[in-house]
């Protein structure tokens, strides 16, 4: 697939095809909705640095919040863990 960038962006992939059904009755999308957001994130990503850096940090974050054990926040000094707490409070509200 050949893209043209424009204006920062590429163009989106071409529209889906349909295939039929062995019956006929239903029309079936070759190339399902979420794959072609997925090659749009991707040809983005190809081109932004900006997005690539932010993608990055929210991997790091999540495997660094998958990380964390219930004797890692045990150990967190009470201050410290209020703080914690109340942000997440605030941030719900």
């Amino acid at each position: 697939m050949t893209s043209t960038i424009t204006g920062g962006y590429r163009e989106a992939p071409p529209a889906p095809t349909y295939g039929t059904s062995p019956d006929r009755r239903h029309r079936v999308p070759r190339r399902r909705a979420a794959d072609q957001v997925l090659i749009l994130v991707e040809v983005h990503l190809a081109d932004c640095p900006h997005c690539r850096e932010y993608l990055h940090q929210m991997r790091a974050t999540v495997a660094m919040t998958r990380a964390i054990t219930d004797d890692d926040i045990d150990a967190m000094p009470a201050d410290v863990r209020e703080r914690l707490m109340q942000a997440f409070r605030e941030h719900r509200e």
